[in-house]
């Protein structure tokens, strides 16, 4: 069974967008200094050892390292806090909207497709009435109460879109009754995610 509905956040939502939202400002407001404490200490210690091997005035070479780590520092943390500066943004225009379409998938059926590369984990359940639902990404790998016989994927809107996911469990994990490895995975066009289509769960991935 497979249904989706759009509706308000519920409150446990709410209070773990609400956390990621904390996490997303607390890691840009540390983003620099993160940084800027690994720069300075490679720096100091590659400082010392110039010090020691190079005959050059002291206040040159520690103005030279000083000067590294400031732009060590610039270079790798403000992009960093610019993307927890975004995503904080993003989530807290989420909060704000409070909608969420949510895809609730009920099904002891379920076809796993092995990972290729990095694009994440890749499960196709059995919609009902021959239909198949395929769900991919990082959020949804195997472990010990995922695939699940009944879960929901609800996916946090604002004005300009999907803004962040969250996945509900409340049913039992279930095991994939067949396991598509990579090779042939490559030869398919698969579904995308959350895409239902019309061939009967026995059928995907033959």
């Amino acid at each position: 069974m497979v249904e989706t509905t759009e509706r308000p956040l519920e409150a446990a939502e709410q209070q773990e967008l609400a956390a990621r939202l904390d996490q997303a400002r607390t890691e840009g407001r540390r983003a620099l200094a993160r940084f800027g404490l690994v720069s300075l200490a490679v720096c100091t210690v590659l400082a010392v050892l110039t010090l020691l091997a190079s005959d050059a005035p002291p206040l040159v070479i520690i103005g030279f390292w000083t000067a590294l780590a400031a732009l060590f520092t610039a270079w790798t943390g403000l992009p960093m806090r610019r993307h927890w500066v975004q995503r904080a943004s993003t989530l807290a225009s989420g909060l704000q909207t409070n909608r969420a379409r949510a895809t609730r998938i009920a099904t002891s059926r379920v076809v796993e497709f092995e990972e290729v590369e990095d694009e994440g984990a890749c499960f196709a359940f059995d919609a009902g009435n021959g239909r198949t639902i395929v769900i991919a990404g990082q959020e949804f790998h195997a472990d010990e109460t995922f695939p699940n016989s009944d879960f929901s994927i609800v996916e946090v809107l604002d004005t300009a879109g999907v803004v962040d996911v969250l996945v509900t469990r409340t049913g039992r994990k279930v095991e994939p009754e067949r396991r598509v490895n990579a090779d042939r995975k490559l030869t398919m066009d698969l579904p995308g995610h959350l895409e239902v289509v019309d061939i009967p769960i026995d059928q995907i991935g033959r």
